[in-house]
């Protein structure tokens, strides 16, 4: 799969290095109210935190 080239995107450093981070651990969906994290491919921004779904590697972490 081809990266989209984040300097294309105009984004600010912190949100360059949360995609980067992002992608690093095939993660698809981020919390933002940052309308810039649309403008990605492959990234999904959820814009409120609605129903959170549980991450079964911090449930393991906690228990």
């Amino acid at each position: 799969m081809q990266r989209q080239n984040l300097g294309e995107t105009k984004l600010d450093p912190n949100d360059a290095l949360a995609v980067d981070i992002v992608r690093q651990n095939d993660i698809t969906e981020i919390y933002s109210f940052d309308e810039d994290f649309d403008k990605i491919e492959g990234i999904t921004r959820l814009p409120k935190l609605s129903d959170p779904k549980p991450c079964s590697d911090m449930e393991d972490a906690y228990s």
